[in-house]
């Protein structure tokens, strides 16, 4: 790899698809992407993100551990 170039070792985007260091079978794609990202984000649950993937729930949630994506927290208050 180039050092002067600015890339994550975990991930490359490379002309529209996430690819990893390791060899994939099925690698992520921009759309999928969003739609698990928009669907974390707004609280759905990782079987229901898989099933509008077409993907496995283990899959989804190594992609969500690797990206970072993480919930806002709701505060209760007493």
């Amino acid at each position: 790899m180039n050092p002067d170039l600015n890339i994550e070792k975990k991930q490359i985007r490379v002309l529209g698809v996430f690819v990893s260091r390791h060899k994939r079978r099925n690698p992520w794609t921009i759309a999928e992407f969003e739609i698990l990202r928009n669907g974390f984000m707004s609280g759905k649950r990782i079987k229901v993100i898989a099933n509008e993937i077409g993907r496995s729930p283990t899959a989804v949630n190594k992609f969500i551990s690797r990206s970072g994506l993480k919930r806002t927290r709701k505060v209760r208050t007493r």
